[in-house]
Parts: C-alpha cells; structure tokens; sequence
C-alpha cells in the first residue's frame, strides 16, 4: 500500500446519520469532587421498596401491649398421628349412681332341660318298672338306696348309721293334761296262765271326783269268760284321798274287794267286799306326796264273769274328794287275771 497523503480540509457538517449500535459500556471514570449543595426539589412520589435489608440483631423485648380482639377461628387442621399411650392416670372418685334405665324387653324362653334324677321311696326292694334310668330308690324300712341303670335297679348303699350311745336321761316334765281315751281294741282270747299289763310311768289327776280309765291297767276279756283278777296300785295323793273301781263289760258280773295300806304302817286302813254296782274310797291320814317305797299301796282283786258282749276288764280311779292336790298312780302298778 501507498503512503498517506495529507488530510483534507474539514468539509461542512453532514446531516445526522442514522443512530449507531450502542458500544460496549466503558470504563468507570474517577469519582469528581462533590458539588455544591442544590435547592431542595420538591418532594418527589414514593420509589419501589427496596429489597429487605439483612435481619438486625433482635432489640430488648418490649411491654406487653394490650389484648388485641379474638380472630377468626381457622379451618380445622389436618388429624394428627396418634401419640403413644399415656401413662394410667390415678381412678378417680366414684361417680353419683346414674338413674334407672328403663327395663329392656323379656327375653326369649330358654330351651327346656333334660330331666333330672328323682328320688323315690318305698318299704321295701324297688321294682324294675318304676322310674327311668338316672332315679333312685330309698328301701325306707332298711336304710338301702338303689340306682336305677339300663332299666335295671342295683342296690348302691345304706344311709343307716350306727346306732348312737344312749343320752342321758332328761329331767322329769310336768305331768300332761290326760288324754280321751281311744277306741279299746278286739279281744283276744286269753291264753293259760296269767296275762298281765304295767305301768311303765307315772300318771296323775286333780281337782276331780270322776271316775276315769287307767292308761295302761287293763286286761282283755272275751265273750262269757270268767276270770279271776289281782290289781296292786302304787299311789300318792297331795289331797289324801283317792277311789278305785274295776269296770267290765256291760253285762258282766263282779265279785271284788280292796285294801289299802299307808306307808307308815303294815296294817291295812281298810278292807271290803263289793259287787259290780259299788266303787271304793279312802281319806289317805298318812299319804306321801313323794315316789318309791314311802308310797301308799291298795289291791284290789276278784272273780269277773263276762256276758255276751267282749271288751276289757279296766281299773277306773280318781280323788275321793276334789283337791288340787295332785294324786298319782305311780310306775310299776300292776294288773293281772287268769282263766277259770
């Protein structure tokens, strides 16, 4: 290439060209000395707010300020995961009883059970035909009890115990009102020998002149029999009288007598000789009001012949005169007759 020439003249300014293509910014010169001070401007409109500087370190925590107004309850949160098991809390004091609820409905009846065993009780071996298998059977006569199995009953046991020792003897009770006499029983025929017939307690009456039947001295007698009789009365009286009578069958005849002796003497207070229609009395001058040997005694004997009629042959006493003393034909008195 040539060599440069001179540069021309500057020619007059052109018109302006077409904007150029901003260059590259340049480098940034030195800070210039600060200006004067200018007139404040007017207030100019509020800039954009400026990014959030960094966080200051946190100042003195001021008073608590009023109570601000409650604010809109939020929507209900998601649940939770459940937590584990709290430990058992101390129980509590027992609640006041609640009221009655009202009665729920009946139930439904409930489906009949088997039937059960049933006991069963007879004088004697039980048969086979009664009851059904599962039953028992009580022998009341011997104590036996019997199970009833495949139609069968078998003997199982006893529920007799021992016989126990023998108690002692309780104290004497206070002599009972006497009793109705009941019904006499059909005779038998006497046999030979003597039959005889005791009293095993004592028996006792007061404030009565009534003739009544002895409870226990009384002999069978069968249709036109005769028999000779002997009766010895063991008797205390706390009034000091007493009467006898022996009494047969209506239609009977009696031949008798009685004596009577006190317990103080072997000499009898009195003797007589009777028929059927009369009974025999004493006013007792040394009775004894206790038992055993101090006790006055009587017999009475005879010949008794019977009519038609069978029945017995019974001793009939009472007190001579009423008294409330008691009189007591006593344990061991006796009857007894023969055949002739």
């Amino acid at each position: 290439a040539g060599v440069n020439g001179v540069d021309g003249a500057v020619g007059a300014t052109g018109p302006q060209g077409p904007l150029g293509i901003q260059g590259a910014t340049g480098l940034t010169g030195a800070t210039g000395p600060t200006g004067a001070a200018g007139a404040t401007g007017a207030k100019g409109d509020t800039g954009l707010t400026g990014p959030a500087g960094p966080t200051g370190a946190t100042g003195a925590k001021g008073d608590t300020g009023a109570q601000g107004p409650q604010g809109i309850q939020g929507a209900t949160g998601l649940t939770g995961a459940t937590g584990p098991t709290g430990p058992t809390g101390a129980t509590g004091a027992k609640g006041d009883t609640g009221l009655t609820g009202p009665q729920g409905a009946a139930g439904t009846n409930g489906t009949n059970g088997a039937a059960g065993a049933v006991w069963r009780t007879g004088t004697g071996a039980p048969s086979n035909s009664t009851g059904v298998n599962g039953d028992y059977y009580l022998n009341s006569s011997t104590g036996d009890y019997y199970t009833r199995a495949s139609g069968i009953y078998s003997l199982s046991g006893n529920i007799k115990g021992a016989t126990g020792a023998t108690g002692a003897t309780g104290a004497t009770g206070t002599a009972g009102t006497n009793g109705t006499n009941g019904t006499n029983g059909t005779n038998g025929t006497n046999g030979a020998g003597f039959v005889y017939a005791k009293k095993t307690a004592d028996e006792t009456v007061a404030s009565t002149t009534t003739l009544q039947a002895d409870d226990t001295l009384t002999i069978p007698i069968g249709a036109n029999e005769t028999l000779e009789f002997e009766a010895l009365v063991f008797v205390t009286s706390g009034g000091g009288s007493f009467k006898v009578f022996p009494s047969a069958p209506t239609g009977a005849t009696i031949r008798w007598e009685a004596m009577l002796v006190d317990s103080a003497s072997t000499t009898p207070v009195a003797i007589y000789g009777l028929d059927s229609t009369f009974s025999m009395s004493w006013t007792m001058t040394n009775y004894n009001a206790g038992t055993g040997a101090g006790s006055d005694w009587c017999q009475v004997k005879g010949v008794v012949t019977n009519g038609a009629t069978a029945g017995n042959l019974t001793l009939f006493w009472a007190q001579k005169t009423a008294n409330a003393g008691v009189t007591t034909v006593q344990a061991k008195s006796f009857i007894r007759a023969g055949k002739m």
